[in-house]
This record gives C-alpha cells, structure tokens and sequence, in this order.
C-alpha cells in the first residue's frame, strides 16, 4: 500500500517533537553511527526539547519564533543558573 501525499502531510502533521527523535535515531543507525554516538544526540536532543517545553508540539508547530520566544529563553537561562542543562547556552 502506498500513501498519497495528502496522507503523509497529515502523518507529519500528527507526530510530535518527541516522536521524531526515534526517525532520528533510526536514520543516524542507517548511516553507521555508533551506538554511543546515537545515544549522546538524542540525549542531548531530547534534554533539549525538554528545556525549550516542546517535546509535547506537533512538528509543523515549531518555529524560530516559537523557539526564540521570550518566555521560553527566559526558562533555559534560569535552568541554566541553576546548574541544569548550563551546556545548553
């Protein structure tokens, strides 16, 4: 069975940021990557995700503005003062 376009634009639209870190990893396994190297990214990704609160978005819902908006800066330099995700900055 083969999907039409309109289906996998509302496939993309449906998955989350969270979700596409397995795609991630997938393709980072395909192109020979080594199992500690697949594990750092998407540790590190996620921590990330986690930090700028949009692990939760769908994917067609992450912008630069939403990543740059005040609030969302505001959190990470605060985590980060307190000595969470400082390698974030």
């Amino acid at each position: 069975m083969t999907m039409t376009s309109a289906e996998k634009t509302r496939t993309v639209r449906q998955i989350t940021v969270s979700e596409a870190v397995q795609p991630f990893k997938d393709w980072m396994q395909a192109i020979n990557r080594s199992p500690k190297t697949i594990f750092n990214h998407s540790a590190s990704i996620t921590a990330w995700l986690t930090a700028m609160d949009v692990e939760d978005l769908p994917l067609v819902a992450v912008t630069p503005r939403t990543l740059s908006s005040g609030s969302t800066t505001q959190r990470v330099i605060q985590k980060s003062k307190a000595g969470k995700w400082f390698w974030l900055l």
